[in-house]
């Protein structure tokens, strides 16, 4: 019997060559190494303080979460696979690339964090304090220093931003155990972000200095950063729909039923976006290697592509298994009976989890044929649909009625749309049926 790791280099050798299956191999075995390690503990840590803080408190904390994220989906650019993409394409480039995608987060993430905390500051209510969000807008300048993780990973090397972020994960998780041991407030709880993001950030650019060939930062020209800055938006766009249609959920129910039912919801989606990080991981560490492939026309592209989404079908049933057999006792073990009712949300949530996988490969071919533009139509309806939704099922089923919405609209963005247009009909095909066998 296969081993998953043996699976894995089979189809990471098929994807980009012998030659290179063992480090495609490794670096994905780091990154799923480290998003096992990080989100293992970090959810216990995370379920830990939401039996502290209670739904009310949980609520406030992933309310202001999902509103940093949705604008973290703006000031990111859309930048990470384009840079990794060039990197690939153009490795002579390499300095004048991440220079220019630098700069252009740095900007993004100041323009953002002023723009933030100025709304912020002229908004608050009793059940939601903005100052929590002008807070966590920090944050959005550290970001800039995720170009160092698309160098990284453009040369399948992986390891040292999993070392650098382990590392300070480590310590974070250290500070939250003992602040909930303490009993600190929500607000301690949220500064405790932004320390970390700026221990990242320093952690990230060590990592650059120190592990780097030759020094990778160089004065940017703005006609390096235009042309970048260009071919991402469809993505920036295709991202923040991504955002929206996974988080606005959280948003309309924090204004819609109030804030406890963000906590009882965030409860479940902890649980439920869990196995996220294994498509993830996978579809990174194979992408450099599926453009190389695309680049020189081998007949085995979309052949390998196919076995990569039934692998993602495999994940993803797996998942919805578990969850259907030990959800409710999960939900009680690990939140407690002031959480009871998530777990009604996470039966239906964890079916939007195979569209999660699949579209996580899918976005991989978009990238590697160029067609950006339809992530944006794709996601853009997934996001109209998801707030229609929530705004008629939120009020008819509840907390429920946002799980039933994103699992939805999570469809509709993976095949819904996708199939009306020609060019990307094909990858419709490919997923509802990824074998050889009748093609």
């Amino acid at each position: 019997m296969l081993k998953f790791k043996d699976i894995l280099a089979k189809i990471s050798g098929q994807l980009i060559g012998n030659d290179r299956r063992l480090a495609v191999t490794k670096n994905i075995s780091w990154m799923l190494m480290d998003r096992v390690f990080r989100m293992g503990l970090g959810v216990l840590i995370i379920i830990w303080m939401a039996r502290v803080l209670g739904p009310e408190q949980f609520g406030q904390y992933n309310f202001a979460l999902s509103i940093i994220g949705i604008l973290a989906a703006i000031t990111s650019l859309g930048l990470h696979e384009i840079v990794v993409r060039e990197v690939v394409k153009q490795p002579k480039r390499a300095k004048e690339v991440i220079s220019a995608g630098f700069m252009a987060l740095l900007l993004a993430g100041f323009a953002g964090m002023i723009l933030t905390a100025g709304v912020a500051s002229f908004w608050n209510t009793p059940h939601l304090p903005a100052y929590l969000i002008a807070i966590l807008s920090l944050t959005l300048v550290m970001k800039s220093t995720d170009i160092v993780r698309s160098w990284f990973e453009s040369q399948v090397q992986s390891r040292v931003t999993v070392l650098a972020e382990n590392s300070v994960f480590l310590v974070m998780a250290a500070l939250r155990v003992y602040f909930i041991i303490s009993g600190m407030p929500l607000v301690a709880f949220v500064w405790l972000l932004v320390i970390e993001a700026i221990l990242l950030a320093l952690a990230f650019l060590f990592a650059l200095w120190r592990f780097a060939p030759t020094s990778l930062i160089v004065w940017p020209k703005f006609g390096d950063i235009k042309p970048l800055v260009k071919d991402a938006l469809p993505i920036m766009l295709a991202g923040l729909g991504v955002i929206i249609y996974m988080r606005v959920d959280q948003v309309m129910l924090g204004v819609m039923l109030g804030q406890e039912s963000v906590g009882v919801y965030a409860a479940a989606v902890r649980i439920s976006e869990i196995w996220y990080f294994v498509p993830t991981a996978i579809a990174a560490s194979m992408f450099p290697g599926l453009v190389a492939l695309r680049e020189a026309g081998s007949a085995g592209y979309i052949s390998n592509l196919r076995k990569l989404y039934l692998l993602m079908w495999g994940l993803a049933l797996l998942a919805i298994v578990f969850i259907f057999g030990a959800g409710d006792k999960l939900i009680q073990v690990l939140y407690g009976t002031a959480y009871a009712d998530a777990h009604a949300v996470l039966v239906v949530h964890i079916l939007g989890g195979i569209f999660v996988g699949l579209g996580v490969a899918r976005a991989k071919w978009i990238m590697a044929e160029n067609l950006q533009i339809y992530s944006l139509m794709f996601t853009g309806s997934g996001a109209v649909v998801n707030v229609v939704l929530n705004y008629y099922l939120i009020p008819e089923f509840g907390v429920v009625g946002a799980a039933y919405a994103t699992a939805i609209s999570q469809a509709v963005v993976l095949l819904g749309v996708p199939v009306l247009f020609k060019a990307t009909r094909p990858s419709v095909y490919d997923i509802l049926w990824p074998f050889e066998l009748g093609r």
